[in-house]
């Protein structure tokens, strides 16, 4: 990706995060990655197997929605927010609420929170 990166959503699970990163391009347009890091784990693992706690990155695409269907891959609105850039929190938190629905009030909550929607 080009220009400079920056986090949009960052969750955490037990082995590690999952963040979605954009970057700016010279036109003004986004490019976007998911990026996982995994290496808490290897203080789990022994040593042969520390070697399947990796960090990966997507190939970039262009659009949110593209970016979203990225991430779905993972169940990161089930994971806790972290980090929700402000530029992108509505239409996080409307995602959110598309895949928890209202029967989860707690990851809600911790979801609103992250998103600045309270």
């Amino acid at each position: 990706m080009s220009g400079e990166h920056k986090a949009i959503i960052v969750v955490a699970g037990e082995g590690g995060t999952i963040s979605l990163m954009g970057a700016m391009n010279s036109d003004g347009t986004w490019r976007y990655a998911v990026c996982t890091n995994e290496s808490s784990l290897r203080a789990l693992l022994d040593d042969e197997d520390a070697s399947l706690a990796t960090r990966s990155t997507s190939s970039p695409v262009s659009t949110i929605d593209d970016a979203l269907v990225l991430l779905s891959r993972y169940p990161w609105a089930q994971l806790v927010p972290q980090y929700v850039d402000t530029e992108f929190a509505e239409r996080v938190w409307d995602e959110v609420q598309k895949r928890i629905g209202r029967a989860d009030r707690f990851a809600l909550s911790r979801w609103k929170r992250a998103c600045g929607c309270e």
